[in-house]
């Protein structure tokens, strides 16, 4: 199967800004509102499902650790065509 590049780049520019409103500005509330959608599904089994959850999810990681930062690394590993 071949992939669209510009479809991974522009995949990779959601991630990206959803990741530093919510965990870099710490805007959960409107990275929610602006990326996830109805049906979000929280893969943190003790976390219930939902975005209207998320932005008391993320202020409860940081509520511990106010001086806490993330970083995103996302790694791009090259498929020839045809594999």
């Amino acid at each position: 199967m071949n992939r669209d590049p510009q479809g991974d780049l522009d995949a990779e520019r959601v991630v990206r800004e959803f990741f530093d409103l919510a965990f870099v500005q710490r805007e959960a509330a409107e990275a929610a509102e602006r990326y996830l959608g109805v049906r979000y599904t929280q893969h943190n089994p003790t976390a219930p499902d939902g975005a209207e959850i998320f932005p008391q999810l993320i202020g409860d990681l940081f509520s511990p650790a106010p001086q806490a930062s993330f970083h995103l690394n996302l790694h791009h590993r090259r498929r020839e065509v045809g594999r």
